[in-house]
């Protein structure tokens, strides 16, 4: 499988996340992106493991950080479109509006 590409809307979220990690305690950002890209590994090596949530997009939980990262397979290319932090109880009504978000769209 091709590298995973992240949409520009993805790349912000993660972003964002890491700022605000490496604000609460010097290297916890560092700590956030090692998770991230574990993550990365396992779904350019096994993008079909995680479950649909909606139409073609799939979502991974990150470990130790509350945070999903969504992302869909398109001809043989992973593609993440977005990664949002949640909470078990907001983990339906988060799915719900990044699904209304334009910015989770893609051009397929």
């Amino acid at each position: 499988m091709k590298p995973a590409i992240f949409r520009p809307a993805a790349a912000a979220d993660v972003e964002e996340a890491y700022l605000w990690y490496e604000g609460q305690r010097a290297g916890l950002g560092d700590d956030f992106l090692a998770a991230v890209s574990t993550v990365i590994e396992s779904l350019v090596a096994y993008p079909e493991r995680f479950p649909v949530v909606y139409r073609q997009t799939r979502r991974v939980n990150l470990r130790r950080f509350p945070y999903s990262l969504f992302y869909r397979i398109i001809d043989d290319q992973v593609i993440v479109v977005a990664c949002h932090a949640w909470t078990p109880a907001s983990k339906t009504v988060a799915i719900s509006e990044l699904m209304a978000n334009p910015r989770f769209q893609t051009d397929r």
